[in-house]
């Protein structure tokens, strides 16, 4: 891995492509979704475009939008602590 010293937000922008496909009778469908996931200390935040492969997957553009948060960084004496201690 190579840090190619980009200012903050962008260095922490990661593009990624997801490939959901399923197969039924025969049939082929899915979508292909590129998009970024931007990470930092408290979550991870993302946005993908959602494109249909084929007809049979649909004729419109979609958005799928995903926030992660990291509870046990934000309040790590609160919802962060474990339930059990072992």
């Amino acid at each position: 891995m190579h840090s190619l010293g980009l200012p903050q937000p962008f260095s922490n922008l990661i593009p990624i492509v997801e490939v959901p496909l399923s197969r039924s009778q025969g049939q082929t469908t899915g979508t292909v979704n590129p998009g970024f996931i931007w990470i930092n200390r408290y979550g991870q935040f993302g946005i993908e475009a959602q494109i249909p492969v084929n007809r049979a997957s649909g004729s419109h553009v979609g958005v799928l939008v995903q926030a992660h948060v990291f509870f046990d960084d934000i309040a790590p004496t609160t919802v962060g602590k474990p339930l059990f201690n072992w």
